[in-house]
């Protein structure tokens, strides 16, 4: 392994301040830029596939370049966030059309909220419900009207993700992926009408000062294929792909799913259906994962690591969080397999990954991904470390009892090329 000298850029640092959507996770569309012209040199006959899409820069910087583009997300969230990315300046009045006519309809009687178990009754109370869901049922109704495309429907849908936030921003905690959600009645809020519409303008109007400048989107450009899909079960033929760029979810104990509870809700979800969405997703708190725990660890790193955890002498360390790490491990495994499976030959991959702590343990995970792609046949052919200063890990108070504040984490651009092997 070697971090030398390399020209790609710290996949955090320029990161835009206006977006559809913020979100804590990620890398810079300035990164994915770097990657697709400089570094792998990728002309519009190349397609490009991001397994781990998540809010969609990698699908909408190729959309920028006119390269075909392919991006998977197992939370179905992540879809509509980067679909919405899509949108451009081009799009404006049409976006302006179906505010309109959609708000003309929201100052009539609200209509009686059918569903008695709906998730956002976590945080409302059933009156704020019934007003969400007419406005909700107001967008739909306008956009089948005006058979507006996908990418639109997303950009509503987001505003909706972005309103009930704004509305929950008393159960938010000093950790950005956490929201409280064991509410007492006394406790839920209380929506006016009148607040939800100009909240509805103000969040409307931010999002549009964030869209995809006119000028670089024309008729031409390959619009992306953005799919709710498991990093370990790719719908994609084999060989397919020519580069790949993507950040799988880093082995931090984040529970994505609740980290995204809010927007599921407003997608309908309910509580089974969210507990079985953790369960299958890599780095979920929960250890639930089938009859995968018969396999093999291809990873010496990652076996050695896995044998100091078990041997902790902290409080569930040879249970839950042994099985915790061995079923992100295994999953990433399976991730990597399909990510060999579908690119081509010759193929080139970025990765951007980073380390952490198990107490007073380093998870080398740059070091696991590597030994787990050279098994799979890659070979390693960049990497670049970039330091860390502030990391949910270090600020975890329980941390300190294990190690010292000023132990930095690093994140890793790790570039791959995938060998000979071809799938029939």
């Amino acid at each position: 392994m070697f971090y030398g000298e390399t020209h790609l850029k710290n996949p955090k640092l320029h990161r835009q301040n206006k977006t559809i959507y913020h979100y804590y996770a990620g890398y810079s569309d300035e990164f994915v830029e770097d990657i697709i012209k400089s570094y792998f040199s990728l002309s519009t006959k190349d397609t490009i596939l991001d397994l781990w899409n998540g809010s969609g820069t990698t699908t909408k910087v190729a959309y920028k370049n006119n390269i075909k583009a392919y991006g998977f997300d197992i939370n179905p969230v992540m879809k509509y966030i980067a679909e919405a990315k899509l949108v451009s300046q081009n799009d404006e009045p049409l976006l302006r059309e179906v505010l309109r006519l959609s708000l003309s309809q929201f100052d009539n009687r609200v209509t009686k909220n059918n569903n008695p178990v709906d998730l956002l009754g976590l945080w409302l109370n059933d009156k704020s419900i019934r007003i969400i869901r007419y406005f909700e049922m107001n967008v739909n109704e306008i956009c089948k009207l005006l058979s507006v495309s996908m990418p639109v429907i997303s950009f509503f849908k987001v505003l909706q993700f972005r309103l009930i936030r704004f509305f929950l921003q008393k159960f938010t905690t000093s950790n950005p992926t956490w929201i409280k959600h064991n509410i007492k009645d006394i406790d839920k809020i209380n929506i006016k009408k009148t607040d939800v519409k100009k909240y509805i303008y103000i969040i409307f109007e931010d999002m549009v000062a964030s869209l995809i400048d006119g000028d670089e989107i024309n008729e031409a450009n390959q619009l992306p294929i953005i799919l709710t899909a498991s990093s370990y079960q790719i719908p994609l033929a084999n060989n397919s792909i020519d580069a790949i760029i993507t950040s799988p979810p880093y082995c931090t104990r984040i529970d994505y799913a609740i980290s995204t509870l809010p927007e599921l809700a407003i997608l309908g979800f309910s509580k089974d259906s969210i507990q079985c969405l953790r369960n299958a997703m890599i780095g979920s708190t929960t250890i639930a994962f089938d009859n995968t725990f018969v396999l093999e660890i291809p990873s010496l790193t990652a076996i050695k690591f896995l044998d100091l955890v078990k041997g902790h002498d902290s409080k569930a360390s040879n249970s839950y969080y042994f099985k915790y790490y061995k079923k992100y491990f295994l999953q990433m495994y399976m991730s990597l397999n399909e990510l060999e499976r579908v690119i081509k030959p010759n193929g080139l991959c970025c990765i951007v990954i980073q380390n952490s702590f198990f107490k007073d343990v380093l998870l080398s995970l740059n070091i696991i991904i590597e030994e787990m792609m050279i098994e799979l046949g890659f070979l390693l052919i960049d990497a670049k470390a970039f330091q860390k200063k502030s990391t949910h890990t270090n600020a975890n108070p329980t941390s300190k009892k294990y190690r010292k504040s000023s132990v930095f984490q690093y994140e890793y651009a790790l570039i791959f090329k995938k060998g000979e092997k071809s799938y029939d």
